[in-house]
């Protein structure tokens, strides 16, 4: 199992880098507020 912490907010999925995207798209659990 493997923990990734990423900031994911205010701002646009372009201002993200590629390797945290692809850990956001790896991930079974997602998990933030709005």
């Amino acid at each position: 199992m493997q923990l990734s912490v990423i900031g994911i907010g205010p701002g646009s999925d372009a201002y993200l880098v590629p390797a945290a995207q692809q850990a956001l798209a790896d991930a079974d659990i997602v998990i933030g507020y709005h």
